[in-house]
């Protein structure tokens, strides 16, 4: 990322530029990556502004433009937060925790298709209450069996603007589901939710 800041402030200038091609140097798209994303967030968000500025002359892999479309989400406090299917484990949970508590105006956050257990969610979930304008919570196809979801139990009300909540494919058992059941009495604003293939 180092370099590919130089390169993005270097051709600030470079008024004549058709094409630039960064491909094939960031790593694939997972959870390292994503983490490196937001170790160096100061860094990226120059090159992020240059892709909204000459964005049709550049060239890169998917993991980039997903990781720019963080930068960005997070920069311009977008409503959407879309960390799905980035590999994401627990140890990468603080780091999540850590661009929930830059951006708390997120309405749509989805951690879906990664591989959380109840550790990492345990690690978030304090972040994730203090979202006081999320809307849609998709946590679906992680691993977090029944102990994940025990928060949920002990702070119903701090999700009560909920109005869709995706658990689907979670390893839950009765024991999970009864404390989402308990939970989401106080969500009177729930329109749907989804708890299928547990």
């Amino acid at each position: 990322i180092e370099g590919l800041t130089a390169i993005a402030e270097g051709i600030r200038n470079m008024s004549q530029l058709q094409m630039l091609d960064i491909s094939r140097n960031i790593a694939p798209r997972n959870g390292s990556t994503l983490s490196v994303v937001f170790k160096y967030i100061n860094e990226w968000d120059v090159l992020d502004r240059f892709r909204s500025q000459h964005g049709n002359i550049l060239k890169a892999d998917d993991s980039v433009i997903y990781a720019l479309d963080i930068v960005s989400a997070i920069r311009e406090r977008r409503e959407t937060l879309d960390l799905s299917n980035w590999g994401l484990e627990d140890n990468h949970m603080d780091m999540v925790a850590s661009m929930l508590t830059m951006h708390k105006q997120v309405g749509t956050l989805n951690l879906s298709g990664n591989n959380v257990t109840h550790n990492g969610f345990t690690r978030v979930s304090k972040s994730l209450l203090s979202q006081h304008l999320l809307r849609v919570l998709n946590v679906g196809q992680n691993v977090s069996g029944d102990e994940g979801f025990r928060f949920f139990r002990s702070y119903p009300w701090k999700l009560s603007q909920l109005q869709e909540m995706v658990v689907n494919a979670n390893m839950l058992s009765i024991e999970g589901l009864t404390a989402i059941a308990e939970g989401i009495r106080n969500m009177s604003q729930l329109q749907m939710l989804d708890i299928s293939r547990n």
